[in-house]
C-alpha cells in the first residue's frame, strides 16, 4: 500500500504544487468572465490531467474545441483574436498515444514545413 501511494504521489504531487493557480487582475467584469470560463471548461483540472499524462506516458495535450465543424478550418492553428466570449466549447485531455500525425507536407513553401 505504501509503495502504491508513494509512486502515485511522485506523479501527481509536483503537478499539484505547480497548479496553485493564480489570481486575476483587471476590470471586474473581465475578471469575472475569465474566471467563469475557466470553471465552465474545467481548465485547472484539464491542465493538471495533461501534466500527469505527460509524466506517465511522456506527453499529454489539451485539445481545444470551438464548435467549428469545417474540417479545413480545423487544420489551422486556433485564432485567439477571432474568438468571441463563450467561443470555447470544450477541452479534451489526451495522452501522446491518443494523438497521431495526419500526414507530412513535402512542399517547402508550406507553413507546416517541408
Amino acid at each position: 500500500m505504501f509503495l502504491r501511494a508513494s509512486s502515485r504521489d511522485q506523479v501527481t504531487r509536483p503537478d499539484r504544487d505547480l497548479l496553485l493557480w493564480r489570481a486575476w487582475s483587471g476590470h471586474a467584469a473581465d475578471v469575472a468572465g475569465a474566471g467563469a470560463a475557466e470553471r465552465r471548461l474545467g481548465l485547472r483540472k484539464a491542465v493538471q490531467r495533461a501534466l500527469v499524462l505527460g509524466r506517465l506516458y511522456g506527453g499529454g495535450a489539451i485539445v481545444v474545441g470551438t464548435g467549428e465543424t469545417d474540417a479545413a478550418a480545423l487544420a489551422w492553428p486556433l485564432d485567439e483574436e477571432g474568438l468571441r466570449p463563450g467561443g470555447l466549447k470544450f477541452l479534451h485531455v489526451v495522452s501522446r498515444w491518443q494523438l497521431g500525425a495526419a500526414g507530412s507536407s513535402s512542399d517547402p513553401l508550406s507553413p507546416w514545413g517541408g
